[in-house]
């Protein structure tokens, strides 16, 4: 179980400031994809963030995984959002290498090179083989 949940990665994210818990410091963002959920960290209070409640936001932080392909983000600074900061505004994906490999393989169809092995090299001298690649 534990080599599924992927290592913390930072993150940059862009959204409005949906909720506020301030017992807990517990926030949640709403992405153009959905919630994301968040805490603040240490170095935050929630006097940082109030201001920006049900305004729009860039944040920066760390991302936690959980198992069964949950996550929560830890907010390590909040700025207010500048126009250009609309491409952070998708919620993470929490996958592994190994899980977005098979996914992907999944999606298309298998592997391709799977297709090639065994084939390729045919009966093409080295300097046909090279005219074909520098055409």
């Amino acid at each position: 179980m534990e080599e599924e949940i992927p290592d913390p990665t930072s993150i940059v994210l862009n959204g409005t400031v949906e909720e506020l818990k301030y017992s807990k410091l517990k926030v949640r963002i709403q992405t153009a994809e959905g919630i994301v959920d968040g805490f603040l960290s240490g170095d935050l209070s929630s006097q940082d963030i109030a201001a920006y409640w049900g305004k729009e936001v860039t944040l920066t932080g760390t991302l936690h995984y959980k198992p069964g392909g949950k996550y929560i983000v830890e907010i390590k600074s909040v700025f207010e959002a500048d126009s250009k900061d609309d491409y952070f505004s998708k919620k993470p994906k929490s996958e592994t290498a190994e899980q977005q490999i098979q996914r992907q393989i999944t999606e298309k169809g298998g592997n391709r090179l799977s297709k090639i092995v065994g084939k390729w090299p045919g009966d093409e001298d080295y300097e046909e083989l090279v005219r074909m690649l520098t055409k």
